[in-house]
């Protein structure tokens, strides 16, 4: 692609940048280079990503998409002076609104420092690269109390902030000035825990426990920033998570509607309940309470190991919202769990498929259990 194509095609990105954000509507928009810009709507900040140009950085972008303000692109140098053009403008708009903009930018932090030691790689750990700056008076200590709750395999992360003349990756040149009264910039360099150091392939679970982590760190952030930058008819966010995606993807919505239908498919109150209660109650109480009657249950109109193949067809790994990843995985996990149970139901089996399910009852609940039985056989006897 030439420069005046690259020129114009960021040129058409601006336009829709101006027509949208201003009346606070959503945008998305592809950009030269395979990158990418998603808008929410009017937010204080906005988080950025660059693709080195020598490539090979595996999962590093997907940090940064989990938020509602995002943009990665290319790193190529042909690419830098529109991605900072589209910035500017969204700064110019936000500045209108909210009266300043927060600009991070997020890299992987693959490079030691003369004389460094070698890194645990297992350790999660960020590199703060911050202006001397006012304006960072209350931004800075929450991103650093942010960074430094993330915990991964229960191992604490290691945060380290380092003042910086022009925030950008290493051998990038910068996107924005690092300090204006209304248009700020961040580096943060992220260790990449979550891809092998020697093959680059990723460790899944690793990023999306990453990933939903650092958004947090970074909205807190963002909610200190914004204490210090509110216009006045801009009201106070009230919670810090106000600041993350509004709207659920074409993608998330897929996935919600696929495991609804999983989910409906099968009956596992219906199939897991016995046929004959009454009867093997009756047959219990006859022998004193001493000999466990033989349940009988309706028979599955279905595999359950078919169901269990398209449950988990169903690609959550597509949801970009971290925390909405958590909520479909974990919905996943537990519809598995069911249909297990019913696959080994009338065996030992279903009891500890059920613990898996449900967990181990805490005494509370034992004792609560023994109370119902206690006062139904008390009202046995009366009647």
């Amino acid at each position: 692609m030439t420069e005046p194509d690259v020129n114009a095609d960021f040129d058409r990105v601006i336009a829709a940048v101006h027509d949208r954000l201003s009346r606070n509507l959503r945008l998305r928009r592809t950009l030269p280079g395979d990158g990418r810009l998603r808008l929410d709507r009017q937010l204080p900040f906005l988080c950025v990503y660059r693709t080195p140009p020598q490539g090979g950085d595996n999962g590093t972008r997907d940090l940064v998409t989990t938020e509602a303000a995002y943009l990665f692109a290319s790193g190529e140098p042909e690419y830098a002076a529109g991605i900072g053009r589209v910035c500017q403008t969204i700064s110019e708009i936000i500045q209108e609104h909210f009266g300043a903009l927060l600009l991070i930018e997020i890299w992987a932090d693959d490079e030691l420092k003369l004389g460094e030691a070698p890194r645990p790689l297992s350790r999660p750990g960020f590199r703060i690269f911050a202006p001397q700056c006012d304006s960072l008076g209350t931004t800075l200590p929450a991103l650093e109390a942010g960074l430094q709750a993330v915990r991964l395999h229960g191992v604490a992360a290691e945060v380290e902030t380092t003042t910086a003349v022009e925030i950008a990756p290493p051998g990038q040149p910068p996107l924005a000035p690092s300090c204006r009264d209304r248009y700020v910039s961040l580096g943060i360099a992220v260790r990449p825990v979550y891809r092998s150091a020697q093959s680059g392939v990723l460790f899944p679970i690793v990023l999306q426990s990453l990933r939903r982590q650092l958004a947090v760190a970074i909205r807190k952030a963002v909610f200190a920033f914004t204490g210090r930058h509110e216009v006045e008819r801009t009201p106070r966010m009230a919670h810090f998570e106000a600041l993350g995606p509004s709207a659920i993807a074409r993608a998330g919505r897929e996935v919600d509607q696929e495991l609804a239908e999983i989910s409906q498919s099968f009956e596992f109150l219906l199939y897991s309940t016995p046929v004959n209660s009454d009867v093997a109650w009756q047959e219990f109480a006859a022998s004193g309470h001493r000999r466990l009657p033989v349940l009988y249950y309706r028979p599955l109109p279905y595999d359950p190991a078919l169901i269990k193949r398209q449950l988990y067809s169903v690609p959550v790994e597509h949801v970009e919202d971290p925390t909405l990843a958590h909520l479909f995985l974990h919905k996943q996990d537990e519809l598995g769990l069911q249909l297990d149970a019913l696959k080994r139901i009338g065996t030992p089996g279903f009891f500890y498929d059920s613990l898996h399910l449900h967990g181990k009852p805490d005494d509370e609940l034992v004792q609560l259990a023994d109370d119902i039985l206690v006062r139904s056989v008390d009202g046995d006897d009366e009647s």
